[in-house]
């Protein structure tokens, strides 16, 4: 039950609305998310990250307004979008490396069952995150 409900990343009729958006020729990015969760699920890993992962993919497609795995897989297009929200919203630079750390997730999966050629979330830099340990 939880496997299923992990699965569904958007709703079938917002789903639709979406693949409209897709570039001719690009992978849409939740093509391969049914496959992540349950394959990313049998080998033991977390629920909670699979849930997390599937936030930021719609947080990227509904906020970015990013549809294909091409354009995430740019690092260019992934870092403005992201730098621009960024500083549009205030979030934390830990929260910004966050989201790279997700999306590193998922795009090192795809790069492992050969759906990419080339995981380039990498090459993205992070940002330097602010200790709080305030011991003296």
């Amino acid at each position: 039950m939880l496997e299923e409900k992990l699965k569904q990343l958007f709703e079938t009729p917002r789903l639709e609305e979406f693949n409209k958006l897709v570039n001719p020729g690009e992978t849409p990015l939740w093509q391969y998310w049914p496959e992540f969760v349950e394959k990313y699920l049998r080998t033991g890993k977390s629920a909670v990250t699979v849930a997390r992962i599937r936030d930021l993919l719609r947080f990227v497609v509904k906020t970015l307004d990013l549809y294909s795995i091409e354009q995430i897989n740019t690092p260019r297009i992934i870092e403005e979008k992201l730098f621009a929200y960024k500083n549009s919203t205030s979030i934390s630079n830990t929260t910004y490396n966050t989201y790279l750390k997700n999306l590193n997730t998922y795009f090192l999966w795809l790069y492992k069952h050969e759906y990419i050629t080339n995981n380039n979330i990498t090459k993205i830099d992070r940002c330097k995150e602010i200790s709080t340990n305030n011991t003296l």
